[in-house]
């Protein structure tokens, strides 16, 4: 039975999905997709107009604080060299 033309894009798109729902890490994700770079499959998802997922606005926030408290204590080191 021959595929329909259209059963590599679909697959494509099903792997991608996986992808940005966290069911197919990004490493799988490259392997099936035969991608060398980290960028490519995000590369993928934009060529398709897939929005990629936005974290929790709580992991934001902790992620942000913690790196403010990162550059005031490199900010303080430079003001004491």
């Amino acid at each position: 039975m021959m595929r329909p033309p259209d059963a590599p894009l679909y697959i494509t798109t099903r792997i991608l999905g996986g992808f940005l729902s966290g069911d197919v890490s990004r490493e799988d994700a490259m392997r099936y997709l035969h991608m060398s770079s980290c960028s490519e499959p995000l590369s993928a998802l934009a060529d398709r107009d897939i929005p990629l997922s936005k974290p929790p606005s709580e992991q934001v926030e902790t992620e942000l604080a913690g790196a403010m408290s990162i550059l005031s204590m490199m900010e303080a080191a430079r003001h004491d060299a």
